[in-house]
């Protein structure tokens, strides 16, 4: 009798500490959108006229918006600084751009915004036989907070 009673006080006792609880607290700060936005008059890198052998260097300029002191990081076409510019003509016909960044492409939002110029240049003098007419492509800039 003594056994079971020491035996149930045994059971009883590991059940009773085999469990604990923890409450803590859980907090957030909800902070503003980034905003990316082009300081020219419009969302358009224009090279104007080109010639086959030709070096054509643009420049635009950009802000950010954002949560005040936040840190950021700029991406250029996916980490890619390369774009083409592709004939209407003949889509096998391509002009490369090279593309870089004036200013930081990490950095922080200091009064909740800062400044870039997005470098871009159209180089033709590698591509033989390229056919007259446009030419179009595609720039993707991407800033994310850190």
């Amino acid at each position: 009798m003594i056994k079971k009673i020491i035996t149930l006080l045994l059971l009883l006792s590991s059940f009773i500490y085999a469990t604990d609880t923890l409450k803590f607290h859980v907090k957030a700060e909800l902070i503003d959108p980034l905003v990316l936005k082009s300081l020219n008059d419009d969302n358009i890198l224009d090279f104007g006229n080109l010639r086959e052998n030709q070096r054509n260097k643009k420049t635009m300029d950009f802000e950010i918006k954002g949560s005040e002191n936040q840190k950021y990081s700029l991406v250029i076409n996916n980490g890619n600084p390369i774009v083409n510019l592709i004939s209407k003509r003949n889509k096998s016909k391509k002009i490369p751009v090279y593309l870089d960044i004036i200013g930081k492409k990490n950095g922080s939002l200091t009064s909740g915004k800062d400044k870039f110029t997005l470098v871009a240049l159209a180089d033709s003098t590698n591509v033989k036989n390229l056919p007259v007419g446009k030419y179009d492509g595609k720039i993707t800039l991407r800033v994310n907070y850190d």
